[in-house]
């Protein structure tokens, strides 16, 4: 895949592409970036145009021109999508599908209560249903943000900020808006997330109006990483006519 830069309004981000007739974006979580998909990329059909871009912050991108101080967790997901409509629309780009894993799953359900709607969605280990106070979530996230962010330049804010953040918001959205999403969505979770347990995968599923719901035994929160094949062929079935 080649690798382009995006000058969006709010700042320079990454993205690889590899041109197909079917435009899928992929959009990765928090401490990871567009590398974490490689073994996937692998078993996806021929036919997609897949861009794969790096967050606000993350991999190659830029830091988000956004200020920290009373940051919302709403206001970074809220620029994180606005600029991938930008690349998209910038690309010529009407007709796509989206592909986000865990915090990027966040992302994608933006876009998706968004003017540019995609035609369908793929939620993996996703954001969205879990209680700020749940405890294998605290415990994960802890866990993840302190192996990952210490030795990342590019994380996009200081780990105690974003775990102030996640503690006043959490990561659940509103019940009313994920039955705003109407567009056909499969998720998909590993059986052992150590972060989102599977129960509120199946949560989820139930709460969105189209929606299909595949668990993958054995799987942790990246269920692409140790699974790819399978879960490409998930994502083939489900967003190829």
């Amino acid at each position: 895949m080649d690798q382009f830069y995006y000058d969006s309004s709010a700042g320079k981000i990454s993205y690889t592409r590899r041109t197909g007739r079917n435009c899928l974006l992929l959009i990765h979580g928090f401490t990871a970036s567009s590398e974490v998909w490689g073994g996937l990329l692998n078993f996806l059909d021929d036919s997609f145009d897949l861009i794969n871009v790096d967050l606000f912050g993350h991999g190659r991108s830029e830091m988000p021109k956004i200020r920290s101080e009373n940051l919302r967790l709403n206001q970074l997901l809220d620029v994180q999508a606005r600029s991938l409509m930008e690349l998209l629309n910038h690309l010529g780009l009407q007709e796509y599908s989206v592909v986000g894993s865990s915090f990027g799953g966040l992302v994608a359900m933006r876009l998706a209560l968004s003017g540019m709607k995609p035609n369908r969605m793929v939620l993996i280990d996703s954001a969205g249903t879990i209680p700020k106070d749940d405890a294998k979530f605290r415990t994960g996230l802890n866990s993840v943000l302190d192996k990952n962010a210490s030795y990342n330049p590019f994380f996009p804010f200081p780990i105690h900020d974003i775990l102030s953040v996640v503690s006043n918001d959490g990561v659940s959205v509103d019940d009313r808006l994920l039955r705003g999403i109407k567009v056909p969505v499969s998720v998909i979770w590993g059986s052992e997330d150590y972060i989102f347990d599977a129960r509120w995968g199946k949560v989820l599923s139930e709460k969105l109006p189209h929606s299909e719901f595949h668990r993958i035994e054995g799987a942790n929160h990246t269920p692409f990483t140790s699974h790819p094949k399978l879960v490409a062929d998930i994502i083939n079935r489900f967003l190829l006519p």
